[in-house]
């Protein structure tokens, strides 16, 4: 038998039609729940074709991020502080079903944070001095995630966006390019080591859309190559929360 229609009360009535007055209120009304169930789900997780195939959006917002470094490498302390900065960028969103879609960006972020490091050192007569590295840390990155976009509508105005996929980081420029790991006690630099100018990893976040074109949205980007050269080690990472508008 195939299922009645949502809204059959004739069909819900022959099957209540048996019960008491009470009872069959009440059977009617689990009843056309239950038919309407199907078209609720359906509406949520959407596996139609998309009205548009393509839509194109921007995006602004703040961040805030840190890169670290083998906390091995300074022996007394190693900190690197999360600092607050800018993101501002444009998405595609290539629609496969209305449920989900392929969606590339281009973002260009502003970062910014502190860093303190000290170590112990020796000299050649086996005195102790200590190196110490104090600062704050700016960089300019762009950044082009591709992302799978699932979509879940929660209203007919109102879509739940959940986003993961990996990324990939050129470094334009940093206020801390390299970073002193051995002096004399004279406080002279006898080696330093360098970052890193590309960086691969990881996105994921979440966002929701108004059916009017406005966005919000926040992501965690993880990064998983290495900061600094010479085994140095560390990672990037960065949260953003963006606000948006899709044409």
């Amino acid at each position: 038998m195939s299922r009645p229609a949502s809204g059959d009360t004739t069909f819900l009535t022959m099957n209540c039609s048996a019960l008491s007055s009470l009872t069959r209120r009440v059977c009617i009304a689990f009843l056309a729940i239950g038919t309407s169930l199907p078209a609720v789900a359906s509406d949520f997780f959407s596996t139609e074709q998309p009205e548009e195939r393509f839509t194109f959006g921007l995006r602004l917002g703040v961040n805030s991020s840190n890169h670290t470094m083998r906390k091995s490498a300074f022996n007394v302390w190693n900190n690197d502080s999360w600092g607050a900065g800018f993101t501002l960028g444009a998405v595609a969103d290539l629609a496969i079903r209305d449920y989900i879609s392929i969606q590339p960006g281009f973002f260009f972020d502003y970062r910014a944070g502190k860093f303190s490091r000290v170590s112990v050192l020796y000299s050649t007569t086996g005195d102790p001095y200590d190196l110490v590295s104090v600062g704050d840390s700016h960089s300019a990155f762009v950044t082009i995630p591709i992302l799978a976009s699932l979509h879940l509508n929660i209203t007919q105005d109102l879509r739940w966006n959940i986003d993961a996929g990996p990324y990939l980081g050129l470094r334009l420029g940093s206020s801390d390019d390299k970073q002193p790991v051995e002096t004399d006690s004279e406080g002279y630099i006898l080696r330093e080591v360098g970052r890193h100018n590309a960086d691969v990893g990881f996105k994921l976040g979440t966002s929701l859309t108004l059916w009017s074109g406005w966005s919000f949205g926040i992501h965690y980007l993880a990064g998983l190559s290495s900061v600094w050269d010479d085994g140095y080690g560390g990672r990037n990472k960065e949260w953003t929360f963006t606000l948006g508008y899709d044409f």
